[in-house]
């Protein structure tokens, strides 16, 4: 039988020194060779996987109880540093994202302890030569979701916007109610939530009203052509003083804007108190009410939409007993 170089010096090998592999292989070689030697290996090399298990069995124990123990670590301990910065750090939003990437920290250590006691030296370098390769064509992939990622972390450590302030951007608005890794949260006044990729809000430009308690206020309103106008103003800016304080620098401002179709518009404005839309909108609901009570109480009114039409010339009479006749007519029609 010829034999390459590789297959004399496995045949002159000791056999003890042999692979499975190797000892298949060199079977293969001898005429004498049975498939029963094939499943005797094989048999052989199942014996040696199971004392191997066995022999690795405590040690998988005791990395699963210690990976499990870097899980109670990471809550605990989370729990503690949350405690921690929330007397140091004023934001939710920080606090969140720090909490979030300690335990995934302390996770990630865990199962790499848990890898070091199964004695896995070989697979945790695979493990981490794999993630250095294909970090960059997961990068490359996920760009999107990683750019989303670093806006969020952006926004956690925004002094401007966090947890709880009401805006508006891009025609939502509402509450913030959660700044994660990937979105904004936000809740509209009508109970729905809406979630908003953290890079369209670095991108975007959005309105945040509870960044100040003051806001001004306008309301639009009209009275009609025979009002004494200087009275109007007047009136409407004495009882909105009286209900809306101003503070130093604050007045209230009332400007005629034009001669409607049956009114005379005007436009006040005044400051007020209001962290959110829903407290904007009640000041506006108040001065609206104050507005038309003193306009009622100085005999002012606030018209209806009409319309005047003039006649040029003679405008032609027709008889009551022309219109009586032609009653009757259509009377009998329907009979």
């Amino acid at each position: 039988m010829f034999f390459q170089d590789k297959d004399k010096e496995l045949l002159n090998k000791n056999p003890e020194d042999l692979t499975i592999g190797e000892k298949i292989k060199r079977a293969t070689m001898d005429e004498t060779f049975t498939w029963e030697h094939v499943y005797d290996l094989l048999e052989l090399k199942f014996i040696r996987w199971w004392d191997s298990m066995l022999l690795k069995l405590p040690n998988f124990l005791i990395g699963i109880l210690v990976f499990f123990m870097f899980v109670l670590i990471a809550k605990y301990a989370g729990r503690l540093l949350y405690r921690m910065m929330k007397k140091s750090v004023k934001q939710e939003s920080i606090r969140q994202i720090v909490l979030k990437l300690f335990r995934g920290v302390v996770w990630l250590i865990g199962f790499l302890v848990f890898l070091i006691i199964l004695d896995l030296g070989v697979v945790l370098t695979s493990i981490l030569g794999l993630a250095g390769v294909a970090s960059l064509a997961v990068g490359l992939a996920v760009q999107g979701v990683l750019h989303n990622t670093f806006s969020g972390v952006i926004l956690s450590f925004l002094p401007n916007l966090k947890i709880g302030d009401w805006v508006e951007t891009e025609g939502t608005e509402g509450t913030i109610s959660e700044i994660s890794l990937r979105s904004v949260q936000i809740r509209r006044p009508d109970n729905n939530y809406v979630m908003i990729p953290n890079s369209q809000i670095l991108e975007n430009p959005f309105v945040n009203y509870s960044l100040t308690s003051r806001v001004l206020v306008k309301v639009n309103c009209g009275v009609a052509y025979d009002t004494d106008l200087k009275l109007a103003r007047k009136v409407i800016i004495e009882r909105l003083a009286e209900k809306f304080s101003q503070n130093e620098g604050e007045e209230i401002e009332f400007f005629y804007q034009e001669f409607g179709s049956s009114s005379i518009n005007f436009m006040v404005r005044f400051w007020g108190n209001a962290l959110n839309k829903k407290a904007e909108l009640i000041l506006i609901n108040d001065a609206i009410i104050e507005i038309k009570d003193v306009l009622n109480q100085n005999g002012i009114t606030i018209p209806f939409p009409m319309r005047t039409i003039e006649f040029k010339g003679d405008i032609p009479k027709i008889s009551t007993e022309r219109l009586s006749n032609k009653s009757e007519e259509d009377t009998s029609k329907d009979e």
